[in-house]
């Protein structure tokens, strides 16, 4: 029984869409639109915004160079620490 409800129903929205017009579009619209594209673009930048980008750049190549101290002192402190390891004490100690 559903299956016929189903049926029913696409064939019911399928017979909707046969009556469907094109629409009619402004007569004007594309004079508007290549007038606006005449029109040279203004770009306005509140400085509100421009401190928003500057402090946002700061904080990402601080954050950056602070990583990169960071694993360069890891990789220092490793090379220090494996020098007296195994490989120190029993090939050289011979």
């Amino acid at each position: 029984m559903k299956s016929q409800d189903l049926h029913t129903k696409i064939e019911q929205t399928l017979q909707s869409i046969d009556h469907i017009e094109r629409a009619a579009a402004n007569p004007f619209l594309l004079t508007r639109v290549l007038e606006k594209m005449k029109k040279p673009v203004r770009i306005i930048l509140r400085p509100k915004l421009i401190w928003q980008v500057a402090a946002s750049l700061l904080l990402v190549l601080g954050l950056n160079i602070g990583i990169g101290w960071y694993s360069s002192n890891k990789k220092t402190n490793k090379v220090q620490s494996s020098e007296n390891g195994y490989f120190t004490n029993h090939i050289y100690n011979y």
